[in-house]
C-alpha cells in the first residue's frame, strides 16, 4: 500500500493521544469511537484500536502485532538482551508461563501474609501521628516497590532507598512512555538503569547456587530451562523489569480505587468495605472503569485488515484498553461504576494474550490490603475539603491524583472491625486423642459439643491442626478467603486431578467458577429439572414394589453420576466407569501414599474418557459443560487440555459422589422419623419437602468439614493461631450448634430457626433469626452446584414417597466418618412401610 493511498483511506482521530496527558480522555475516547474502531492519530504516527475484541485480537495476535520494546532506541543498553518483555514467541511464552503460574492466586495468596500485609501496616504506621496526607506521595507511592523488593527476596531496604529506587524506575518507565523517541528521557534510563543494579547483584548471585522460595530464584530456575547461556546478566536483566512492572501501575489502581470509594455515598462505602466479596467485586470494576494502563503498543509485522482498516507493516499500533474497557458494544452503560455488572472479569486491565500481566493477582491484593487497611486503620478517613478535585493524570499509565485526605484523631489499634473481635474463652482440657478414636467416628457429635463449650479454638496435637466448632467461627471463615486459604489443604486433591476450583483463591477461582456457576443456578436449573426427572423415572424402573432394595446401588449412587455426565455432555454407557474412578480420586484424599496413586491413575484413566467429547467440543461446540468449559477464556487464553481434564475430573467427583452420599443420608433419616413421612403422605404442606431436605442437610449432611490456611496470625477467643497453620472449620458441629439451632440433635423440618432457602454464598442467620446450614459451605468457595443437588434430592425423595409413602431402614443405618471431612450412611437398605397412597389425605 502506498503512503498516499493509505493517508486517503484513514479514518483521523479529531485529537492526539499526546494532547490527552493529564486531562480527563474519555470523552475523547467516545469522539474517537465515532469515527470507528480503529482511527489514525497523526500525532503518535499511530493507529488507535478503541473496542474491545479489536484491542484483544491485537495483543492475542503476536505474529501480526508485535510488542516493539526491543525495538525501541535505547533498549539493548536499558533492557537488556533478555529482558521479559524483549523476548518473543517460545522463550517470552516459557519464561511468562513461569512467572504466571508461581504468582497464581494460590501461592500468592500466602505469601501476602509474609509480605504484603506487614508492609501496608509498616507504611500505615508511617501516618500514625499524621491529621493529613497524600495519598500517592505519602502512602501508595513506596508500597508497591517494598512488596516486589520482597517478592524478589531483596534484604528490607530503608525509606529513603526505597524511594531512590522509586526514582529510577519512574526514569525507566519515562523512557518507555515515549517510545524511545526522547533523548534526554533515553539517557536517564540507561543512567537509572545502571544505578539500580547494585543493589540487585548480591542477591542474584546468592541464589545463583542456593535458591531460595522468591523471584530472582525463580528466574534462575526458569531461565536455565530455556537458554543454555542464560547468567547473571539476564536475571538481573529480569529482575529489574519485575522492578518497573510492578511499582507505578499498583500504586496507581491505590489510587484510582480510593478516588472511585468517595465517589460514593457513604453507606455504599461502607457496604463495599464491610464484605470482602463486595469489595472484591469493586476492585474488578475500578480496573475496568478507571483502569490504570491506558495504552498497549504494538508494531504490524505484516499488511493485515482490522476493524475494515487497512494496516501496512510496521505501522504503529496503541490498543487503547482503557476504551476498550468502555466499550459500549460489550458492556451496557459503560460509563457507569457498576460491580455487579455481567462479564466484569473480561476487562483488559492486565492485558490479554501472551502478554497478560503475570503480577495481576499480586497486584489485587495489593489493592486489596492497602485500601482495607487506610479504612481499618482510619475508619473516618475523608477528603480534604479545601483543595482542588484530584484529576486524571498520567498519559500511558494514568491515576487519579493529588488526593488530599484528613482523618479524625483516633488510636489506630482501637479502629478494628467488630467481626474481627472475639471473646476469650475458658478452654478446659481436651484429651488429645479426641478426634481420632473409633467411637468419635461412630458419633463425633460429642466431641464437637465438648469443643464448642470448652475450647472454641483447640489445637488438635494429632494431626497438627487448629480446630473451630461454633457457627459463627465456621462462617467467619468461609467468608474470608484471603485469611483462609484453601490451597495448600487440597494439596491431595491437586496432586491427583491438577489444579482446580477446589485449591483456587481469589480471581483465579472466581473467573473459572463464573465458566460453569450460571449453568448450575438460577433460571438455568429449571432446565435441569425434565433430564434429572428422566433419570429418576429410568432408575425406578429397577425399584419393585415389595421388598428390600439397596437404595444406595439402585438410585442413590448412579443417580447424581448420570446426571453430571448428561450436563457435560458425556456418554453414559461410561458410567460405571466415571463411579469407580470418582470413589479411588475421593479415597486418595485421606489414603496412604498407595491410595494418592491410585486416584492419580484414575484421574488418568478418566481424562481418556473425556478426550473425545473434549476434541468435539473444540470443533463445533455445544451447550453442554464441557463446551462451555474449553471455549472459556481466562486472562485472555483458553485453558490447557490438563486445566480441561482438572475442571471436568472435579465436576464428576463433586456432582457423583457427595450428592448420593446426600441422597443416602437424607433416605436414611427420614426413615427413622414415622412422623415426618406420615406429614409427607398427606401431601398437605407443599413446602414440607423443601424444608425436609434443609433440615436433612443440616442434621446428617455429607460434607463435615473444610480445611484452610491461614496466611497471617489471627487470635481466636484469646488464642493466637499462627500465619501457615491449618485451620479446620467443622460444619457438621457448626450446623448442631445449640445457640443457632435449638434442640439441634433432633431432626424436626418444622424448627422455625431454620432457613430452608438460605443455602447459597452468604449463611448467617436472616432478619428472623434463621439460619442457614453450612452443609454447602459459603462464600467464594461454597458448593457451585448446591442447587443441583437440592433438585436431585428432592427429586429422588418426591419419587420414593409415590412409590412407598412410608418406608424403613433395617438393618439400622450406621452412620461413620470417612476420611475425616465426611460423614455418611455405611449402607440403606429400605423397605415398604403401610401408609396410604400420597395425597389420598387431602
Amino acid at each position: 500500500m502506498t503512503g498516499a493511498l493509505a493517508a486517503a483511506t484513514r479514518p483521523v482521530a479529531d485529537v492526539s493521544l499526546r494532547d490527552l496527558r493529564d486531562v480527563d480522555p474519555y470523552p475523547a475516547y467516545e469522539r474517537m469511537r465515532a469515527a470507528g474502531n480503529v482511527v489514525w492519530d497523526e500525532g503518535m504516527a499511530a493507529w488507535l484500536v478503541l473496542d474491545h475484541d479489536g484491542c484483544a485480537f491485537v495483543e492475542r495476535r503476536e505474529d501480526l502485532f508485535e510488542e516493539p520494546t526491543r525495538t525501541l532506541p535505547g533498549a539493548a543498553e536499558i533492557v537488556g538482551r533478555r529482558d521479559f518483555r524483549s523476548l518473543v514467541g517460545a522463550p517470552h511464552d516459557a519464561l511468562h508461563r513461569s512467572l504466571s503460574h508461581a504468582w497464581r492466586p494460590d501461592p500468592i495468596a500466602r505469601q501476602a501474609a509474609s509480605a504484603v500485609r506487614p508492609i501496608v501496616t509498616a507504611r500505615l504506621s508511617t501516618l500514625a501521628g499524621t491529621q493529613r496526607f497524600e495519598l500517592f506521595a505519602d502512602f501508595a507511592r513506596l508500597l508497591p516497590i517494598a512488596v516486589v523488593a520482597r517478592m524478589l527476596g531483596l534484604p528490607d531496604a530503608d525509606a529513603a532507598t526505597l524511594d531512590q529506587a522509586k526514582g529510577w524506575m519512574e526514569a525507566v518507565l519515562a523512557w518507555r512512555h515515549s517510545y524511545g523517541e526522547d533523548a534526554e528521557a533515553r539517557q536517564a534510563a540507561v543512567v537509572a538503569t545502571r544505578a539500580l543494579e547494585p543493589a540487585l547483584v548480591d542477591t542474584v548471585r546468592e541464589r545463583r547456587d542456593r535458591p531460595a522460595e522468591d523471584a530472582i530464584s525463580l528466574l534462575w530456575a526458569a531461565g536455565r530451562e530455556i537458554f543454555p547461556d542464560w547468567d547473571e546478566r539476564d536475571v538481573i536483566d529480569n529482575a529489574k523489569f519485575l522492578f518497573e512492572a510492578g511499582s507505578e501501575t499498583t500504586a496507581f489502581l491505590i489510587c484510582n480505587a480510593i478516588h472511585v470509594v468517595f465517589q460514593q455515598p457513604p453507606e455504599q462505602r461502607a457496604a463495599w468495605l464491610a464484605d470482602r466479596d463486595a469489595f472484591t467485586l469493586f476492585l474488578e470494576e475500578v480496573l475496568r472503569h478507571t483502569t490504570v494502563v491506558h495504552l498497549r503498543a504494538r508494531r504490524a509485522t505484516a499488511d493485515t485488515t482490522l476493524g475494515g482498516v487497512a494496516i501496512a507493516a510496521g505501522e504503529r499500533m496503541i490498543a487503547v484498553n482503557a476504551a476498550a474497557n468502555r466499550d459500549p458494544g460489550r458492556w451496557r452503560d459503560p460509563a457507569r461504576f457498576d460491580p455487579s455488572r455481567p462479564r466484569l472479569f473480561s476487562h483488559l486491565a492486565f492485558n490479554v494474550g501472551p502478554r497478560h500481566c503475570a503480577g495481576a493477582h499480586l497486584a489485587r491484593i495489593e489493592a486489596f490490603e492497602a485500601v482495607v487497611g487506610l479504612f481499618t486503620a482510619f475508619p473516618d478517613l475523608a477528603l480534604a475539603a479545601d483543595t482542588p478535585p484530584s484529576r486524571s493524570v498520567g498519559l500511558v499509565s494514568r491515576a487519579w491524583r493529588p488526593i488530599e485526605l484528613v482523618r479524625a484523631r483516633r488510636d489506630p489499634a482501637r479502629c478494628v472491625s467488630a467481626a474481627r473481635r472475639m471473646t476469650a474463652t475458658s478452654t478446659a482440657a481436651v484429651p488429645p486423642d479426641l478426634l481420632h478414636t473409633e467411637q468419635f467416628r461412630r458419633d463425633p457429635f460429642p466431641a464437637w459439643r465438648r469443643l464448642r463449650h470448652d475450647a472454641p479454638i483447640w489445637h488438635d496435637p494429632v494431626a497438627d491442626r487448629w480446630i473451630v466448632t461454633r457457627y459463627d467461627d465456621v462462617l467467619a471463615v468461609f467468608r474470608d478467603p484471603a485469611t483462609y486459604a484453601v490451597g495448600r489443604p487440597y494439596r491431595r486433591f491437586s496432586e491427583q486431578i491438577g489444579p482446580s476450583l477446589v485449591n483456587l483463591d481469589g480471581s483465579a477461582h472466581r473467573t473459572r467458577r463464573a465458566i460453569v456457576a450460571p449453568e448450575l443456578v438460577g433460571r438455568r436449573i429449571e432446565h435441569v429439572r425434565p433430564m434429572v426427572a428422566r433419570r429418576i423415572a429410568a432408575l425406578f424402573e429397577r425399584w419393585p414394589d415389595s421388598g428390600a432394595v439397596d437404595a444406595w446401588a439402585t438410585v442413590a449412587s448412579p443417580l447424581p453420576l448420570l446426571v453430571i455426565a448428561d450436563l457435560l455432555g458425556l456418554d453414559e454407557t461410561d458410567h460405571e466407569a466415571f463411579a469407580r474412578h470418582s470413589a479411588a480420586i475421593l479415597s486418595g484424599l485421606g489414603g496412604d501414599a498407595a491410595a494418592a496413586a491410585e486416584g492419580r491413575g484414575a484421574h488418568a484413566a478418566l481424562a481418556a474418557l473425556f478426550d473425545p467429547r473434549i476434541d468435539a467440543a473444540y470443533r463445533d461446540p455445544g451447550d453442554d459443560l464441557i463446551s462451555h468449559i474449553v471455549r472459556a477464556e481466562v486472562d485472555g487464553q483458553w485453558l490447557s487440555r490438563a486445566e480441561v481434564h482438572s475442571f471436568v475430573s472435579l465436576l464428576l467427583v463433586a456432582g457423583g459422589e457427595t450428592t448420593g452420599l446426600a441422597i443416602a443420608n437424607t433416605w436414611a433419616t427420614v426413615a427413622g422419623a414415622p412422623d415426618v413421612q406420615a406429614a409427607l403422605a398427606s401431601d398437605e404442606d407443599p413446602a414440607l419437602l423443601d424444608a425436609v431436605i434443609s433440615e436433612a442437610l443440616r442434621h446428617s449432611g455429607p460434607v463435615i468439614a473444610e480445611d484452610r490456611e491461614v496466611t497471617r496470625d489471627v487470635e481466636w477467643h484469646g488464642t493466637t493461631v499462627p500465619a501457615g497453620a491449618t485451620l479446620r472449620a467443622v460444619i457438621g458441629s457448626a450446623n448442631r450448634d445449640e445457640t443457632v439451632f435449638a434442640d439441634p440433635d433432633r431432626f424436626n423440618p418444622w424448627r422455625r430457626g431454620l432457613h430452608p432457602g438460605k443455602e447459597s454464598r452468604h449463611g448467617g442467620p436472616d432478619a428472623d433469626g434463621r439460619a442457614g446450614h453450612l452443609t454447602f459451605g459459603a462464600g467464594d468457595h461454597s458448593c457451585l452446584g448446591y442447587q443441583l443437588a437440592r433438585v436431585e434430592i428432592a427429586a429422588a425423595t418426591s419419587a420414593l414417597l409415590d412409590r412407598w409413602p412410608e418406608f424403613e431402614a433395617a438393618p439400622e443405618p450406621a452412620f461413620a466418618v470417612e476420611l475425616e471431612l465426611m460423614r455418611h450412611v455405611q449402607a440403606l437398605t429400605l423397605s415398604p412401610g403401610s401408609a396410604p397412597t400420597r395425597g389420598a389425605g387431602r
